[in-house]
C-alpha cells in the first residue's frame, strides 16, 4: 500500500494579509498538485521593498528564458511562461516582460528561467551571466523534450547575486496548453517572490504538514 502524500508549508504565527492569502491558495490547491515539485531559497538580501521598486507600478522585470520544452515558437512560448507568473506574486504586483520598456535603472534586475536543463545544473549559476550563456545561450529557444516531464531553474538576479532560486518539475505535461503547465508556473512565480523574507523569521516558525489522499 502506498503511503499518503504530504504537502509541506511554513506557517509564521503572525501573517501579513498577502502571505495569508498565499498560504490558503496553497491549502487549497495543494493536493491537487500532485506531481508538481517546487524547491526555493530565499538569500538575506531580497527585500519585498526592492522589488517594488524595480517590477511593480510602470515598471517591468526584465524575463530572460532560455531553452523551451514545446516545439511551438519563441514568441508564443514566451508569451505562455509569463502569462502562468502574472499575477501569481504575493510579494508585489510584479510586471514580467522578455523586452522591458521601463526596467529599472541599468536592467541588473531579472528573472531567468531555464527549461529542461542539462543534468546536475545549479540553479546558482543562472545569475552568472557568462555560465548562463556556456549552459544555453542566448538567441533562438534550443527545443529540450522531457518527454512528458517539464524541468525548470529559475533566478530572481541582481547583476551576479541570485536573491531567489527555484528548482521545479511536473510531469504528465502533454503539451503548451496543458493546465499543469500554467500550475507549475504559478507555483514557481510564488515560490520566486515571496511576501516576506523567511530568513527574517527564522526564530519563529513552525511546519504545518498536510496529509493528502
Amino acid at each position: 500500500m502506498r503511503p499518503k502524500s504530504t504537502v509541506t508549508y511554513r506557517r509564521h504565527r503572525r501573517l501579513p494579509k498577502a502571505a495569508a492569502a498565499a498560504f490558503v491558495i496553497l491549502l487549497a490547491g495543494g493536493c491537487a498538485l500532485a506531481g508538481i515539485r517546487v524547491r526555493e531559497d530565499v538569500a538575506h538580501q531580497y527585500s519585498t521593498s526592492t522589488l517594488g521598486r524595480v517590477a511593480t507600478g510602470d515598471r517591468q522585470l526584465k524575463v530572460d528564458i532560455r531553452q523551451k520544452p514545446f516545439a511551438i515558437p519563441d514568441d508564443a512560448f514566451a508569451t505562455l511562461a509569463i502569462a502562468g507568473m502574472q499575477n501569481r506574486t504575493p510579494g508585489g504586483q510584479v510586471n514580467f516582460s522578455t523586452n522591458p520598456t521601463n526596467p529599472y535603472r541599468n536592467n541588473s534586475y531579472r528573472t531567468v528561467l531555464l527549461f529542461n536543463p542539462p543534468p546536475r545544473t545549479s540553479s546558482l549559476l543562472l545569475c552568472k551571466q557568462d555560465r548562463l550563456d556556456e549552459l544555453a545561450p542566448a538567441g533562438p529557444l534550443r527545443h529540450v523534450d522531457g518527454a512528458g516531464e517539464v524541468r525548470l531553474l529559475a533566478a530572481y538576479c541582481n547583476g551576479d547575486l541570485t536573491l531567489t532560486r527555484v528548482n521545479a518539475s511536473a510531469d504528465a505535461i502533454d503539451g503548451p496548453n496543458s493546465e499543469r503547465f500554467d500550475s507549475l508556473m504559478s507555483q514557481v512565480a510564488l515560490a520566486l517572490f515571496p511576501s516576506r523574507n523567511p530568513n527574517d523569521d527564522r526564530n519563529d516558525c513552525r511546519f504545518l504538514v498536510i496529509p493528502c489522499p
